[in-house]
Parts: C-alpha cells; sequence; structure tokens
C-alpha cells in the first residue's frame, strides 16, 4: 500500500528554464498517453474496466494484482507474449508515466460510472445534466515514490525548505 507522507508544491522559475521545459514535456506526454488510454478505455468497454479495477486479489506476496491495469497494457503494449496488440499505443512512452496514466484514467473513468449511477438514480429527475465521459482540460501526473525525492533541509532561524527532485524526460530518454 503506497502513503503520501507529504504533498510538496515545486514552483519552477525561469533560471531554472531547462528543467521547466524538462518538466512541460512530461506533463505532455502524460496528457497524450492519458488522452489515449481514455480513448482506449471507451473501445475496451468501460464497464469492463470499472469491474476490474474493483476486483482485486491478493497475491501470495502479498501485493494485490490491478486486473484493470493489467488488461489495459495487454490491450496496447507489445510485449513477447503478445506482440500484436489490439490498440498498439503509437508513441513512445516510459512505464512509469505511462502506469500512471492508466490508473489516472481508470480512477477518471470509476468516477464517472459512479457519477452516471448516481444521476440515474436522483439526478435525472431532479433536472441536473448528465454527466460527460472524462475529458481533461489540465493534467496534473500522479508522481510515483520512483519518480521523486523528497528532501527536508532544515536552514537557520528554525524554518523549514522542501525540495522536490523529479526524474523528467531528456531528449535522449524518449
Amino acid at each position: 500500500m503506497k502513503v503520501i507522507k507529504k504533498t510538496v508544491l515545486l514552483k519552477v522559475y525561469e533560471p531554472n528554464k531547462g528543467k521547466k521545459e524538462c518538466l512541460d514535456r512530461v506533463i505532455d506526454l502524460y496528457a497524450k498517453t492519458l488522452d489515449f488510454y481514455l480513448d482506449v478505455i471507451k473501445k475496451a468497454g468501460i464497464y469492463r474496466i470499472v469491474a476490474l479495477a474493483r476486483k482485486k486479489k491478493e497475491r501470495k506476496s502479498g501485493r494485490k494484482s490491478n486486473y484493470a491495469l493489467n488488461l489495459l497494457e495487454k490491450l496496447t503494449v507489445p510485449t513477447q507474449a503478445h506482440p500484436n496488440p489490439l490498440y498498439p499505443i503509437p508513441f513512445s512512452v516510459r512505464v512509469d508515466i505511462r502506469r500512471s496514466a492508466i490508473n489516472q484514467a481508470i480512477g477518471m473513468v470509476s468516477s464517472y460510472v459512479s457519477n452516471l449511477k448516481n444521476w440515474y438514480e436522483e439526478g435525472k429527475e431532479l433536472g441536473h445534466s448528465k454527466p460527460s465521459y472524462p475529458n481533461p482540460k489540465s493534467y496534473s501526473p500522479q508522481l510515483y515514490s520512483t519518480l521523486v525525492e523528497l528532501d527536508d533541509l532544515l536552514v537557520r532561524e528554525n524554518k523549514e525548505f522542501h525540495f522536490v527532485r523529479i526524474k523528467v524526460l531528456n531528449e535522449k530518454e524518449r
């Protein structure tokens, strides 16, 4: 189980222009990947994915298996076992960014299905508008422990300063 210890807002100013450009590339790639997986979920069956997302089985190792994530990777990522996926991802993306986008898409679609169910049960009669399928306008990637290192530095006058290191894409890594 992942536990968030703290959330830190990283402000990137002009002196770090190169870092800002790398971070923008990561966000653009994340947005593109998230859009791709939202489309794949629609094609693969919204309710099928949501049902799989709710079904988590404990493995011998103690970790839970994520069936929805596994299915979406099987449908989009070529492997030796599945060299021709049904919906191949048309661009290259690192595993951690891809999985973050998949988990975000699954969460958005699960929320959409819950809102749609609630609308059918009571919102329709009250005249509320029908929820729409997720189409995010702004993107904020979920950063997992493999991508982020948090350092706290205690500096003079008992003030605590936070620094964050985020692994971002260089042109060479793409």
